[in-house]
């Protein structure tokens, strides 16, 4: 089968609700209608990492912005970010469409 050549990354809880601070999330699983629509589009899906989730863990309350600014949580978005930027390279460098 011939590949689409073209990948969609998608925010972590677009895909995974679950992982949303308790009580924000706003559906049981995925967001059912964008993951129709991505599996429509004959893209390949590429999960972005949650940095909420790696950082503070499952169990977590919700926080304000000024709670979320630190050195340490910046850090680790900056880690992911190099990382994402490094996949999408690698998409790209092999002739894929993101």
């Amino acid at each position: 089968m011939e590949r689409s050549k073209k990948i969609i990354f998608v925010s972590y809880c677009i895909l995974n609700q679950n992982s949303v601070a308790y009580p924000l999330a706003r559906a049981n699983g995925p967001y059912s209608d964008i993951i129709t629509e991505l599996l429509n589009s004959g893209s390949g899906i590429h999960q972005l990492p949650c940095p909420e989730f790696r950082f503070f863990g499952l169990k977590r309350n919700p926080m304000t912005k000024y709670e979320y600014n630190t050195n340490d949580f910046r850090k680790i978005n900056k880690k992911l970010a190099l990382d994402t930027a490094g996949v999408m390279k690698e998409y790209i460098d092999n002739g894929y469409e993101i």
